[in-house]
Order: structure tokens, then C-alpha cells, then sequence
């Protein structure tokens, strides 16, 4: 029993003295990947955190930019490197959560590849609408219910497929004048001539409309 009591003591001394005890970095140089160029959001925050970290986790800390395919070298990079707690990564979540389900072949796999640690920070993010948005648009929901109200976004699409429209009629004109004029020559060519326009005009129209002309509601152009 005196022993026993002795050991329990011993141990309870040892916890209690435990967090008091300065925390030895790890020898060699920590990488944190960072998948933007220098200068931009994440490396500003992965700069800060090395300088938070240095000292206490590592000898040394430092930003490795890895800039490229989204931020998916970083990624890559971190997945390649010798598991010794010296290599780690900051990235969006987006990475992680979003581009599984958007690239067919990914080089990761989030769950498998890596270990998450801690959320460094968070962000919003504002929507926005330029002045010829009516003043009625208040929220998200009315913003996309203006928008499908409208007959294009785009202001080159809607003239394209006036245009079509405006070509058409003439067309019909030019048909009923060669009807009336016993198909005279000249009506007549008139009227084919239109009609290889009429189909210049409708596929252009469709061009635009799968492959629109972005434009500026602020300068009158969308």
C-alpha cells in the first residue's frame, strides 16, 4: 500500500506540473503549402500562422506558394511528403468539400490523404447588383426571379434574335411579292438572297445564345 499511495502521488504531481513545462519544437523546417501566389489572401494568413507557429511547433516555419490548377499542386504536394508532422497545408475548404464533385479525376481523395487539424478562419461573401437592377430587388430570391423575367441577360443576344425576327417578316413580303409578280427575276433572287441571310442571322442568334456576349447593365450594354 505505501507504495502504491507513493506512486499515485508521484503521478498526480507529474500532471499537475505537466502544462507548466515548455513544449520542445521539432527539429528541421516546417512547410506549410499554400496554393496561391504570394502576396494574395491565403498566403497572407498562412504567413501569419507561421508566425505563430515558429518557435513552439518547429525550429523553423515557412510558406511554401505552390500556385497552380486551382490550388491543387499545394494539395498534391502535401499528399507526396514524408509523413513527419513537418509538411501540412492551408487551403480553402473548397478544395476539399467542392472539387471532389466537380473534377472526374481528382489526384486526392480528402478523406483518405489527409488529416483536417483546425479551421484557421472564416469569410463572407456579399452579393452585389449594379444600379439597373430596380430598386423593388431586395433579395436573392427576387434578384433571380428579375432575372428569369427578362428576355435575355444579354443585349447582343436579344438584338440577334430581332434581327431574325425582322427577317423573317421580310422574308414573308418578299415571298408573297414573287407570288404576285409571277416570280420576277429580280424579286425572285431578292428572295433567295434573304433567305441565305435569314439562316446566317438564325445561327448566329443560337451562337449567341449558348455563347453569350457578356455585357454592363451599368453601361447599358446587358
Amino acid at each position: 500500500m505505501p507504495a502504491s499511495r507513493r506512486h499515485i502521488l508521484q503521478a498526480a504531481v507529474a500532471t499537475a506540473l505537466a502544462p507548466a513545462l515548455p513544449a520542445r519544437a521539432q527539429a528541421g523546417t516546417a512547410k506549410i503549402a499554400v496554393g496561391f501566389a504570394a502576396g494574395g489572401t491565403v498566403d497572407a494568413i498562412g504567413r501569419r500562422l507561421a508566425d505563430k507557429l515558429r518557435g513552439g511547433y518547429a525550429e523553423t516555419v515557412i510558406v511554401d506558394n505552390r500556385a497552380g490548377a486551382g490550388g491543387r499542386l499545394a494539395l498534391e504536394l502535401t499528399k507526396r511528403a514524408p509523413a513527419d508532422g513537418l509538411s501540412s497545408v492551408l487551403t480553402p475548404s473548397s478544395m476539399m468539400v467542392v472539387y471532389p464533385h466537380v473534377y472526374r479525376n481528382l489526384s486526392y481523395d480528402p478523406q483518405l490523404d489527409f488529416l483536417p487539424v483546425t479551421t484557421v478562419c472564416a469569410n463572407a461573401l456579399a452579393f452585389v447588383v449594379g444600379p439597373g437592377v430596380p430598386d423593388s430587388v431586395t433579395s436573392l430570391k427576387q434578384f433571380v426571379a428579375w432575372a428569369k423575367g427578362r428576355k435575355s441577360a444579354h443585349g447582343a443576344t436579344r438584338a440577334a434574335f430581332h434581327a431574325v425576327l425582322a427577317m423573317l417578316l421580310a422574308q414573308v413580303g418578299l415571298g408573297i411579292a414573287t407570288a404576285l409578280t409571277l416570280a420576277h427575276v429580280h424579286v425572285a433572287i431578292t428572295h433567295q438572297i434573304g433567305a441565305v441571310i435569314l439562316w446566317v442571322l438564325i445561327l448566329r442568334a443560337r451562337h449567341l445564345s449558348i455563347y453569350p456576349i457578356a455585357g454592363s447593365i451599368r453601361e447599358g450594354t446587358a
